[in-house]
């Protein structure tokens, strides 16, 4: 169903690997997420937490010359947005929403750009939903320098599945998706597509909701994934002026 959708959007997809290191000690760990490339002009779109972690992880470093090493924080991180890479020049999360933009330099262009689907999503519609929750497998080591190296090369092992429309929820921050499925870590700021490639949503988080119910002596819950709609993701890129292909468009 979406094997022609998968092959032409994926290769705008990319992994967004952040490792850290804390100050009272060797151990170092990671996290990933995932995003898109959006124009020529290198901005991509991913979810808001993930450029706020990156922004936060950046001060705390600049800020932090000599860390208390009787505490755990952050003294450096590294985002892996591309075999060659590619370094982020700016980014704009917006607050509540969870839909981030971010622009690169030094990054290879894919071969063509998504198109943003313009007709409304409807409850029932089955889409699908890219990213990279393998991100752990990337072994990452702390230099003498100060920097992070990886150890196994690229390329980052995506991964695809269902996401099934279950309903719409208006909040003050946008307009947010939610599908019968969850999505998996990795997947976070990936996108979910229709069976065309046109980009529906983008993937943010797993709600819980209690089902009122117990079984085994815990409290049954359902696991839906959220995303940020379409339609919160393409306001939010013409306030800043951030050019993107829409449905009705050829890439």
């Amino acid at each position: 169903m979406f094997q022609g959708a998968v092959r032409t959007v994926f290769p705008q997809v990319f992994p967004i690997l952040i490792a850290k290191r804390f100050a009272n000690g060797k151990a170092t760990c990671q996290v990933g997420g995932a995003a898109m490339m959006v124009n020529s002009d290198g901005w991509f779109v991913t979810a808001g937490h993930i450029l706020q972690e990156i922004h936060t992880l950046t001060a705390e470093t600049q800020g932090e010359r000599r860390p208390d090493k009787g505490r755990a924080r952050v003294t450096h991180f590294l985002p892996i947005f591309s075999s060659t890479r590619a370094t982020l020049a700016e980014g704009l999360a917006q607050t509540g929403s969870d839909v981030g933009f971010g622009r690169l330099q030094n990054y290879p262009p894919p071969q063509g750009y998504p198109r943003f689907r313009s007709r409304p999503i409807e409850v029932g519609e089955f889409l699908c939903r890219i990213g990279f929750p393998f991100t752990k497998a990337i072994e990452t080591t702390w230099t003498k320098e100060g920097g992070f190296v990886l150890n196994n090369p690229f390329p980052v092992p995506g991964f695809v599945n269902e996401a099934l429309v279950s309903r719409f929820r208006k909040l003050p921050t946008g307009l947010w998706m939610e599908t019968s499925s969850p999505g998996l870590r990795g997947q976070s700021g990936g996108p979910l597509i229709d069976t065309a490639g046109f980009v529906c949503g983008i993937q943010s988080n797993t709600a819980h909701y209690p089902l009122g119910f117990e079984k085994a002596g815990r409290n049954q819950v359902l696991n839906v994934g959220r995303a940020v709609h379409v339609e919160t993701v393409t306001e939010f890129a013409k306030l800043h002026g951030i050019k993107y292909l829409t449905e009705e468009e050829e890439t």
